[in-house]
Order: C-alpha cells, then structure tokens, then sequence
C-alpha cells in the first residue's frame, strides 16, 4: 500500500518497457513450447491439407487403435469430471434461483437509516449517489466517508 493507504493502481499506459518484453518474450516462449510439443501432429495435418488434399503422402497411416488404447484412460477421467461439472452447474443453477425467487428485504427507510449513523438525511441521499465510496471507521466504531469528493468521472452518479 502506498503511504495514502490505497493500493496501486496501474495503468496501461505506465507499464514499463521491461515488463512489456519480458511478457511478449514469455508468451512467444510458451506459443514456441506447445508447438514442439505438438509438432508430430501438426505435421500430419499439413501433410494431410497439403496436395493431395485429405491424402497422407509423407506420412504412413496413424495407427489410431494403439492411439486409443493410450487416450482412453484421458477421455474417460475428462467425461467423468465434465459431467460432474455438469451437475454441479445444474445444482447450483438452480440453488441460484431459489435463491432468486426469495423476497428481498425493504428498502431502508431514509430517516431510520440516518438516524442509525447519526447524520442528517440529505447527507444519505448524496452518499447514496455515490458508486464508490471509502468508509473509515475508528477504533469507538464512529464511520466517515474518507473521500467525499473523489475526483474522476467513476464516481459521478449515472445519467439518466
């Protein structure tokens, strides 16, 4: 945390140059990796799109029953674990819209709601506006609004 006690906040356009490089060398190594690790069966799809197409010239036919043999312990964990985020999706969906069915509370009313924190109620109306607001609270428990005139367009209220 910075000495004003909100985090940093990092923009685009002041990234440093290093760490531009180092993430456009990192992601070029890792895109370098993967093509090497498929490099067999990239080669096969090119022999097979190249002339003549859907013809394997270069390359003799896959043995696909020894590839299945090896693949089927893979596609079988990968079904089961896709179906059991299936029903997970499917449970929660639908916890989600019990939950969704559940009457909300009241709105709080405005001179109950001021009154719970001791200020007067056009003070509520104007920090009800607000889309971003950092409350501090002290040590006897007494809240404030650290900020009350943030500057930038994010704090704005919306238009209507």
């Amino acid at each position: 945390m910075s000495a004003g006690g909100a985090p940093h906040i990092i923009r685009a356009g002041s990234i440093p140059a290093w760490v531009r490089v180092r993430d456009l060398a990192l992601t070029v190594a890792v895109w370098a990796l993967f093509a090497w690790w498929v490099e067999g069966a990239l080669s096969l799809i090119w022999d097979w799109l190249s002339s003549p197409m859907f013809e394997l010239t270069t390359h003799a036919q896959p043995d696909w029953r020894r590839m299945w043999v090896k693949l089927e312990p893979f596609i079988g964990i990968s079904a089961l674990l896709a179906t059991w985020l299936l029903a997970w999706g499917v449970y929660r969906s639908a916890a989600f819209a019990r939950l969704a069915k559940q009457a909300s509370a009241a709105p709080l009313d405005l001179a109950e709601h001021a009154s719970r924190y001791g200020i007067g109620a056009e003070e509520v109306v104007s920090l009800r506006q607000l889309r971003v607001a950092t409350v501090r609270v002290d040590a006897d428990g007494n809240m404030g609004l650290a900020d009350p005139a943030p500057k930038g367009d994010w704090n704005r209220p919306p238009v209507a």
